[in-house]
């Protein structure tokens, strides 16, 4: 069995469905105090989003099709053969990626952090048994956002990203709305079946839109959960950058208000609460069921 890697502070690894919001949110809790590691876009740590390209090639399967990433974690030898690796590497000179150069000159080591760190990364969603089992006492942030406007966005980036080939965001898989529904869905079941090891209180779901429209007490409840602490002005600021007119974009056109009334009552869609929307009562959306953690049983998880 490959032991888990020392860490001084467990991490927060972010999950969650692409154009969900993810980068948004870990930017601002960087900004409020959060270690995410050294990144080139989107807040997006390179040396874990390495890690998880690295599972994804073992795989033969990426973040449009994650499905083949079960068949690692159902064969013993293989994933301890992953571990091992990954583990080498989080503990070797290579985490110098991940603080960036000046930082590591000080932590050295990820025993030597401290302060709240983690790393966003969508993949995460599927990666996440693999890092588990390396941090045991790691938690996590779930984001979501509601299917529509995902399915939407991830449209428009298959498209601006068709003609460049080396990049693993041109794909076809998502040039439909329906499909890159399916895939939203794919996305938030396996995100709702995830129980850390400390319990269900070690992982926090958090909506987009709410974030939108109530950013104090979605701020409050992520700094709390991360352990964070910022003053005031800084919470403000970061507060004044939220614009709550993004939350359910899709309203504001028609034919995405069309699609919107073709799978609203999709099981996900009303579980989430997303079910009762309408172009001039956006603010009806309400909360999750109080049990949103359990929405998904292992097993179902384990059929993707």
């Amino acid at each position: 069995m490959v032991e888990p890697v020392p860490a001084g502070t467990p991490p927060i690894i972010i999950v969650g469905m692409h154009r969900s919001g993810t980068s948004f949110i870990t930017e601002i809790l960087h900004k409020l105090g959060m270690e995410i590691g050294w990144s080139i876009g989107h807040g997006e740590s390179v040396f874990f989003h390495r890690m998880n390209r690295y599972l994804e090639q073992v795989c033969n399967c990426g973040w449009d099709n994650p499905k083949p990433m079960r068949s690692l974690l159902d064969w013993p030898e293989g994933k301890q053969i992953a571990l091992s690796y990954l583990r080498t590497q989080v503990t070797s000179y290579k985490i110098a990626v991940y603080f960036g150069f000046p930082k590591t000159m000080h932590t050295r080591s990820l025993q030597n952090q401290v302060t709240p760190w983690g790393w966003k990364d969508p993949r995460n969603t599927f990666t996440i048994d693999f890092w588990r089992e390396l941090f045991p006492y790691a938690k996590v942030i779930h984001i979501y956002r509601n299917g529509v406007d995902v399915a939407a966005s991830l449209q428009r980036r298959a498209k601006n990203y068709l003609n460049r080939l080396a990049s693993p965001y041109a794909t076809v898989r998502c040039n439909r709305l329906s499909r890159g529904f399916r895939l939203w869905k794919v996305y938030i079941r396996k995100a709702f079946s995830i129980l850390p090891d400390g319990g269900p209180e070690d992982i926090l779901h958090v909506c987009y839109e709410n974030v939108l429209a109530q950013p104090d007490q979605e701020l409050d409840r992520l700094m709390h959960f991360c352990s964070l602490t910022s003053d005031q002005r800084t919470i403000d600021r970061m507060i004044e950058t939220i614009n709550p007119d993004r939350a359910f974009s899709f309203l504001q056109h028609d034919d995405l208000t069309t699609f919107y009334e073709k799978v609203k009552n999709d099981p996900w869609m009303a579980r989430l609460g997303y079910d009762i929307l309408s172009k001039h009562h956006p603010e009806h959306h309400r909360e999750p069921f109080p049990d949103t953690k359990r929405l998904c049983s292992n097993h179902e998880s384990a059929s993707l």
